[in-house]
């Protein structure tokens, strides 16, 4: 019994110890200010495609949708995300996919937009991929 005892103490002693590792977080204050171009040139793109969309939604749903995709929502996501934060994977490697991904935004019609274009990009997929790693 006083085996079982300590054996338990232990086990709980190492697993209250374990914490999650951090993953690497790079300050660059240049990506991050590009960072937070990029991401406003994507709202306002997705904001000026939504703009006739917003009719076809009830009234009442309309402020919450539009306020969704003001530049100030929109930064305040971007300064939380894992690509403005360069974390969980090669700074290097996050910035040329996000310059892409963005890139591919702005060649983008409204209409290849709304139709899942930025969904097929190769860039923006692995963009996509780097946001929900955990």
């Amino acid at each position: 019994m006083k085996k079982i005892f300590i054996t338990l103490l232990i086990s709980f002693f190492a697993i209250s110890q374990c914490k999650k590792v951090k993953e690497p977080e790079f300050n660059d204050p240049e990506w991050r200010k590009e960072s937070m171009e990029i991401a406003n040139g994507i709202c306002l793109k997705l904001e000026s495609c939504a703009e006739q969309e917003f009719s076809k939604i009830k009234i009442s749903l309309q402020n919450y949708a539009k306020s969704e995709m003001k530049p100030e929502k929109c930064a305040e996501k971007n300064k939380k995300s894992r690509v403005y934060l360069l974390k969980g994977n090669d700074p290097v490697l996050i910035k040329q996919v996000t310059r892409d991904c963005y890139s591919q935004i702005q060649k983008l019609s409204c209409e290849e937009i709304k139709s899942g274009g930025i969904s097929k990009d190769e860039s923006c997929k692995k963009m996509g991929k780097i946001q929900q790693d955990n």
